[in-house]
């Protein structure tokens, strides 16, 4: 594809030989530019990108600018993982700790008396199933919404 544009460029020139040759100029990729970093340049961006202390100073000043992108997108995605990883985990250990509560029946009258199932923590079953108990429960026609607990938790208490 180089070799016909050129060659095309060259006919234009010897049918028009009052123009000027157009010149091919390359432009680098701008990942791909080195430029030397001081050693306060260096340091100053170890300080500000943390994951860069386990990497030599001579990899960093000889590594392209996509590259650094890259390892940093790395550490951002591991940190990620792991603060995921570790939410998942005590999760998990509340899940299989988990009591079973008993409530008594009661009144409710959604308004000045409120019975205790209303602030009981929220179901851990899958959303499929709490929908399917809700329909049970409720059938097609939920209660009246009166405030935004009930727009959340449409479940009848009591």
């Amino acid at each position: 594809m180089e070799d016909e544009a050129r060659i095309n460029m060259v006919e234009e020139n010897t049918r028009n030989p009052r123009q000027q040759p157009i010149s091919i100029v390359t432009i680098p990729d701008p990942g791909s530019i080195t430029f030397q970093l001081s050693s306060s340049d260096l340091a100053g961006l170890k300080r500000k990108y943390d994951f860069l202390q386990e990497f030599s100073d001579d990899f960093i000043r000889h590594a392209g600018v996509d590259t650094l992108v890259k390892a940093e997108a790395t550490n951002r995605k591991l940190k990620e993982f792991e603060k995921n990883k570790r939410a998942e985990d005590k999760l998990s250990f509340n899940r299989e700790n988990l009591p079973s509560s008993t409530v008594p029946a009661g009144e409710d009258n959604r308004l000045d008396v409120l019975h205790p199932g209303r602030v009981l923590p929220g179901a851990t079953c899958s959303a499929g199933k709490l929908w399917l108990h809700a329909r049970a429960c409720m059938g097609n026609k939920p209660h009246p919404a009166l405030s935004t607990y009930d727009m959340v938790c449409p479940l009848r208490v009591g």
